[in-house]
């Protein structure tokens, strides 16, 4: 009965990326969270979530990409990202 218990907790390792992709979650407070999602044209945007306003979807302009195309989220990169919306 015991005898498969863990192995389903490993990835498919031929499992294919759904787009859009969530990349990133940063979790301000209680009521204010931020989504850092990729595209399946590898661009990137957040989705700021705010208690009692409309959520808001900005492009993530001027996201600087390592050689092996993953972003480079800097602290400073972040909270001025957050904090614009």
């Amino acid at each position: 009965m015991y005898g498969d218990m863990g192995k389903s907790c490993k990835p498919d390792p031929n499992a294919k990326r759904e787009y859009p992709h969530l990349y990133a979650v940063f979790c301000l407070d209680s009521h204010n969270t931020s989504y850092f999602y990729i595209r399946e044209d590898s661009t990137y945007y957040w989705l700021h979530c705010r208690k009692n306003i409309d959520d808001v979807e900005v492009d993530a302009h001027e996201i600087q990409l390592d050689l092996f195309g993953n972003p480079v989220l800097s602290k400073d990169f972040i909270m001025k990202a957050i904090l614009s919306v």
